[in-house]
């Protein structure tokens, strides 16, 4: 039993080296061979592996931090829009706020944008605030910007 050991360990030792050189020189060189032996290892290890892996983890973190970015584009672009609108109302608002009873509707038109424009941009800083984790003032955003004007009857 012994002899039979060592001649199939003689035959056998050398296939399995030369077959490790040939799938080690395999996956360095062929994409597909390291697509398909990376597919049947990944068959073997338990699921609970690849979901707690690093490279998981970090996919997952890359495409959160993707995503992040690509809100606070948005809501910091809606801002500098609406902020260079007002800056040029308030700019072209200027003559006509100097014409006597004309003015004051155009000061009281003015301010309205402003006030409206005000309360969008604290409802962007508070959605900006909750995607960056941070408590939203919205109760506060609500109350300033949820004012009635009083009407005249």
């Amino acid at each position: 039993m012994l002899a039979s050991f060592k001649v199939l360990k003689k035959i056998i030792m050398p296939f399995l080296v030369i077959s490790l050189i040939i799938s080690n020189g395999l996956t360095l060189f062929n994409a597909n061979f390291y697509d398909a032996l990376f597919s049947a290892l990944a068959q073997l290890a338990p699921l609970h592996w690849k979901k707690n892996s690093k490279s998981v983890k970090l996919k997952q973190q890359k495409t959160l931090v993707k995503n992040l970015k690509s809100k606070t584009k948005t809501i910091t672009q809606r801002v500098a829009k609406r902020t260079s609108r007002n800056i040029a109302a308030n700019i072209a608002a200027i003559p006509g706020e100097s014409i006597p009873v004309v003015g004051i509707g155009i000061v009281i038109a003015i301010t309205a944008m402003d006030l409206h424009d005000a309360c969008e941009d604290l409802k962007d800083m508070d959605e900006l605030s909750k995607l960056v984790g941070f408590d939203s003032n919205k109760n506060q955003t609500n109350k300033i910007c949820g004012m009635e004007i009083p009407q005249q009857s």
